[in-house]
């Protein structure tokens, strides 16, 4: 009986860590174009009006040590556009593929690169 118990308990408290997660992770904040907003990991914002969503997945700061040569910074946001259903990521230097082809683009305004990220949608001339 006292380890049905210890299970119920930890079930529940399962149950309820991990609702908790989806609703921070399905929580969506709509913005007009061009509008500035602040961004940590797993938020996601709508543009308004359209079916464009943005999620912030993860910081990169992994800067080289000083001295050193590096081919990047080792600073990156990474993070995924829904646009119209289909996804598009960027890759691990934070470069969003398919750029060419897709009408609204994301410009990271500034980050610590660690837990936030500026942003504002723009469009894709």
């Amino acid at each position: 009986m006292k380890k049905i118990i210890v299970g119920l308990i930890i079930l529940l408290f399962l149950c309820i860590t991990c609702g908790a997660y989806t609703y921070k992770t399905k929580k969506v904040t709509e913005v007009q174009l061009n509008e500035e907003i602040v961004l940590e990991k797993n938020e996601r914002i709508k543009l308004k009006d359209q079916e464009v969503y943005l999620c912030i997945k993860k910081f990169i700061n992994s800067t080289p040590p000083e001295g050193a040569t590096a081919i990047w910074s080792g600073l990156a946001v990474i993070y995924e556009v829904e646009i119209d259903r289909k996804k598009y990521k960027t890759n691990d230097v934070g470069i969003l593929e398919e750029y060419e082809s897709i009408p609204y683009i994301v410009d990271i305004l500034d980050s610590d690169y660690k837990t936030f990220a500026k942003v504002k949608f723009i469009e894709n001339k």
